[in-house]
């Protein structure tokens, strides 16, 4: 089921009882909805991370300046790194540098400076590389934005969260409401466990690299 910004608007108003009220207007409830995905986001990245692994591929040239890629939009986490990703028999994990290792160093290696991923050393680091990451929620700004799939089970925990926040607006009593979404956040743990409830968990391969690389979550 596809949940809309503007069916989130609808029943935020509804459950706030603020139907038709024109001192909230839907910028104040979209602000308030996306800080309720973001808490909704934080606790079904613990129960089903699986949801949110991505995956980018990208070419290096090599050489001075050739061996830097830019960080993708909405990355939380950097998982992994791979060298020659769609190719069974060469692709192989880039470990992450630490302090010191830069100097002098034979194997390939990745650092995170700024918004960027940098491989070393760079004299040989030309060839094909895939990013492995957890991303974040969608930011809903639009009324056709629609929730991301993987946080649908929390739907009702956003439209509750948000409607509190309406609510205290117009200094209306919230104590019920409270109790209401106390009682949905204890239901998201077992709600998200069970999205992939019997399947192994991969990382979604946004750039088909890596023929379904799999990653299983411990």
């Amino acid at each position: 089921m596809t949940v809309l910004l503007s069916a989130l608007w609808d029943a935020v108003r509804q459950t706030a009882d603020i139907e038709g009220d024109p001192h909230v207007e839907d910028p104040s409830i979209t602000r308030w909805i996306n800080r309720a995905i973001e808490r909704a986001y934080k606790i079904a990245i613990i129960h089903a991370p699986g949801r949110f692994q991505l995956s980018s591929s990208f070419t290096l040239a090599g050489g001075v300046a050739g061996n830097t890629t830019a960080i993708p939009s909405g990355m939380r986490r950097l998982v992994h790194v791979a060298k020659d990703p769609t190719s069974p028999s060469l692709r192989r994990t880039i470990h992450r540098l630490a302090a010191g290792e830069l100097e002098g160093s034979q194997e390939l290696g990745y650092r995170v400076v700024g918004a960027t991923v940098q491989i070393e050393p760079f004299n040989y680091c030309q060839g094909n590389y895939a990013l492995y990451y957890i991303g974040g929620p969608t930011i809903l700004v639009n009324a056709t934005d629609a929730l991301d799939a993987a946080l649908e089970p929390a739907t009702e925990f956003i439209e509750t969260w948000a409607a509190i926040k309406a609510m205290g607006k117009s200094e209306d009593d919230t104590r019920d409401l409270r109790a209401d979404l106390l009682d949905l956040a204890e239901e998201l743990p077992v709600a998200f466990a069970n999205i992939d409830s019997g399947d192994d968990e991969h990382i979604t391969d946004m750039d088909n690299v890596g023929n379904n690389w799999p990653w299983d979550i411990p």
